[in-house]
């Protein structure tokens, strides 16, 4: 995989001249984040103590933040450049514990609101109004709010800036790479799995208790043949088995949109190690489910998957 011959920031000018024509330094960057953790903090300690999410975002803060540290080099991000990303990073998810504490909670079909919720903390928090917040912090507050958009926002939908549209692929492409670092939780971890059942499909297992649960297949199948072999990310609210919810977390790699990241991301090895548990889920599948049907299906799964593997990028993952 070929990371570009430029930087990312120089493949974005227009994002490159606005943080240095905004006259940002450091000591100011510095002090919005320190509101923004005491918001992280004043907001986590409203959830109650058995909440799932308690404490875990403002972990996840730091690590997206520590995420752009580690790789500012290969970004070619410097100085305030790498300290505005920082914050960016840091300040992102703020909404979610927002989110939490509303009546309905996190609810798939609710998930995108949490980055409208972090813009209007973080908006609050620093004293702006879109009326008077500069351009710089109106392309990271508009990056801000449709980071949690279902699928990338086009530059067109971000009032034609390029500015914002870089911002918002970097907070997405990085929290992808957080995610595909926990792979070996998410594929052998049962506590975490456990975890991952009760904070994703509350209202479905409310009305199917097996919903979320290994089952040696891809249920329903149709997310992946109508979406994942077609390029497309499954839609996770109709994940039924784990194997599903595990399909649509490796097809994450499709909606990266930072060469640099998604370099990343498959040299670390989560892809690769995601597509193997498929197949030995699969392969289980194949030769131990009850219904003659449903081995058959899952040996179907089974030969796509290993056909796309081979073909996706030349077989990336496989190497």
């Amino acid at each position: 995989m070929q990371i570009p011959a430029s930087s990312f920031l120089s493949r974005h000018p227009a994002l490159r001249s606005l943080i240095a024509e905004s006259g940002i330094t450091t000591d100011e960057i510095a002090h919005a984040k320190a509101r923004i953790l005491a918001e992280y903090v004043r907001l986590d300690a409203l959830l109650p103590a058995d909440h799932l999410w308690k404490g875990e975002k403002i972990e996840h803060a730091q690590n997206c933040a520590q995420e752009v540290s580690t790789h500012a080099t290969l970004l070619g991000l410097e100085g305030v450049e790498r300290d505005v990303f920082e914050f960016l990073l840091f300040a992102h998810d703020v909404g979610r514990l927002q989110e939490a504490l509303e009546p309905e909670g996190e609810t798939m079909e609710r998930s995108s609101i949490h980055g409208t919720y972090s813009a209007a903390i973080i908006r609050q928090a620093l004293g702006f109004t879109e009326a008077t917040e500069s351009p710089l912090w109106h392309a990271i507050l508009l990056a801000i709010t449709h980071h949690s958009d279902r699928n990338t926002p086009t530059r067109e939908s971000l009032g034609d800036s390029d500015a914002a549209f870089a911002l918002t692929c970097v907070i997405r492409d990085i929290d992808k790479l957080g995610g595909f670092d926990q792979a070996t939780s998410y594929t052998a971890d049962e506590t975490f799995k456990a975890h991952e059942r009760l904070v994703s499909w509350k209202r479905q297992r409310e009305a199917d208790p097996e919903w979320g649960k290994e089952m040696n297949i891809i249920a329903p199948p149709d997310l992946l043949w109508d979406a994942f072999l077609n390029g497309r990310i499954p839609d996770r609210s109709r994940c039924r088995s784990y194997e599903a919810h595990m399909l649509q977390y490796l097809a994450w790699v499709f909606d990266v949109n930072t060469p640099e990241i998604l370099h990343l991301i498959v040299t670390g090895g989560g892809p690769k190690m995601v597509y193997e548990y498929l197949v030995s889920q699969l392969q289980n599948g194949s030769t131990e489910l009850r219904s003659p049907a449903d081995r058959e299906e899952a040996a179907r799964q089974l030969a796509a998957m290993q056909v796309w593997a081979n073909e996706w990028m030349d077989g990336v993952l496989l190497k």
